[in-house]
This record gives structure tokens, C-alpha cells and sequence, in this order.
């Protein structure tokens, strides 16, 4: 028989133990069969720890859940494509988004006691870093007389994204004046024509300044021309 170690050690019928006082443990069946038990056993829990942690895992990406992965390693490796495939697709639903957008600045004049006329002109741009200048005219239906500043947000709801030419055509809105105050909310025809129905393919959402009535409402019927392009 090999000499047993303090910290342990096999001999040829079984699993041996030395305790810190020296008193040797063995067990009465054969110690080589239950640390082999033991073994076993200890390797079935770390299995359900190994796939409950892919699965946790891939139900966090999404993912569908499986329960027959062979180690912590593969269930690491085999999840990593799948979430650097939904990183992605972040990444470019982000992208699209961004390119929804885009943004304008103006003037503004409405003459409108119940049926009159709205002038607007300034600068349009889109997120390629695309602009120019723009002018909207048509008539109006309401009660305003205002002349002031405003600037505001498109929002494009087309897959390929908002750009500079999309601003050019029949729009309509719905504008409120307020003391110096001066909101506005609209969009592109549905019809190419003057209609009453707008948002087409983007919306707009304009905030600002103005002098004249104090209070005010209009509805806008107008035709937006991009003389440089």
C-alpha cells in the first residue's frame, strides 16, 4: 500500500482521507465507488448550473432556450453569434431611425380672416447632411394674422428614410397661435392635390414665435417648392 499523505491520497481498494489529526477515513464499501458516486453527481449539478446559465442567456437575446449544451464554454460559445446577430440588428434599427429624421427652419406669414393665404420659406435638411431652401405657399381656412419664426422636426415613416426631395410637393397642417406663441403639426398629401387628409410618408412638428393675433387657428393648404434643386 502506497504511504497515505496528509491531505489524502488512493490506495488500491479505495478513496482515503487523513484529517487534521491524523485519523484516517475510509469508506466501509470501497471508497474508489462512492467518490466515483460523488463524482457523477457533482457533474450532474454543474450540467444544470452550465445550461440554466445558457439559457438564461439566450432568453435574455431572445432566443430559443436549450437544454442540451455539454459545457459552460459551448453554451457561451454557441450564444455569442446569435447576440452579436441581435447587436446588429440594433445597431441598424438605430440607423434607419436616424435616417427618418430631419429638421427645418422659417418664416412664417398667414393672412387668413376664415379664407386667406400662408407663405413660408427657409431651410430644410435631412441626417445625409443634405439641405436647401424651400418655400411653401396655398391657402388657408380659419382666423390668423401672424408673421413670426419657427423651427421644427420631420419624421419619416417611408422604409427608405426622410430625404430633401420628399419635402417638395403638396403638404398640409393644423397651426395655433397663442400670445407670442406658435405651434404647428403636419405632413405631406395623401392626394398630390390639395386634401384634407396628411402624413403620407412623414409628419412634421413645428414650434416657435409670432406677432399679430393673439389668438389664432388655421388650417394650411400648401405647395412646398425646392427652387434649387
Amino acid at each position: 500500500m502506497a504511504p497515505i499523505e496528509p491531505n489524502g491520497g488512493m490506495t488500491y481498494d479505495g478513496y482515503v482521507d487523513v484529517d487534521e489529526n491524523g485519523n484516517v477515513h475510509a469508506s466501509g464499501n470501497g471508497g474508489g465507488k462512492d467518490k466515483q458516486k460523488q463524482n457523477q453527481e457533482r457533474a450532474r449539478q454543474q450540467q444544470e448550473w452550465r445550461n440554466q446559465l445558457n439559457n438564461d442567456i439566450r432568453r435574455k437575446a431572445g432566443l430559443k432556450v436549450n437544454e442540451n449544451l455539454a459545457t459552460g464554454m459551448e453554451a457561451v460559445g454557441l450564444s455569442l453569434p446569435s447576440l452579436q446577430v441581435n447587436a446588429s440588428r440594433i445597431v441598424e434599427s438605430k440607423e434607419k431611425y436616424e435616417l427618418s429624421l430631419g429638421s427645418k427652419i422659417g418664416i412664417s406669414i398667414n393672412i387668413t380672416p376664415i379664407s386667406g393665404y400662408a407663405l413660408e420659406f427657409g431651410w430644410v435638411w435631412d441626417r445625409t447632411d443634405d439641405g436647401t431652401f424651400y418655400i411653401s405657399f396655398g391657402e388657408s381656412a380659419g382666423f390668423d394674422a401672424s408673421i413670426g419664426f419657427e423651427a421644427g422636426s420631420i419624421k419619416s415613416h417611408s422604409p427608405d428614410g426622410f430625404r430633401v426631395e420628399n419635402y417638395r410637393g403638396y403638404g398640409s397642417s393644423d397651426n395655433v397661435s397663442y400670445g407670442i406663441y406658435h405651434i404647428g403639426y403636419g405632413g405631406d398629401n395623401f392626394l398630390q392635390r390639395h386634401s384634407i387628409g396628411y402624413g403620407k410618408s412623414y409628419y412634421e412638428m413645428t414650434g416657435g414665435g409670432s406677432i399679430g393675433s393673439p389668438i389664432g387657428y388655421s388650417r394650411q393648404f400648401t405647395y412646398t417648392y425646392l427652387p434649387f434643386r
